[in-house]
């Protein structure tokens, strides 16, 4: 909902794809995100993490 007000009442500007994953020293994945990111907003699409 937040999203589409802002999409809605902002000022043109470009959408960034982003992806972000998280390793421990081994480089073993343990975290991520995707999303995007407009104007000063970051809007997360999905986020996992692994519970060791």
């Amino acid at each position: 909902m937040l999203k589409e007000y802002k999409l809605s009442n902002r000022e043109q500007s470009e959408n960034v794809p982003i992806g972000i994953i998280c390793e421990n020293e081994a480089g073993k994945k343990f975290a991520g995100l995707t999303g995007e990111t407009f104007e000063n907003w970051l809007c997360i699409h999905y986020y996992a993490k692994e519970f060791v």
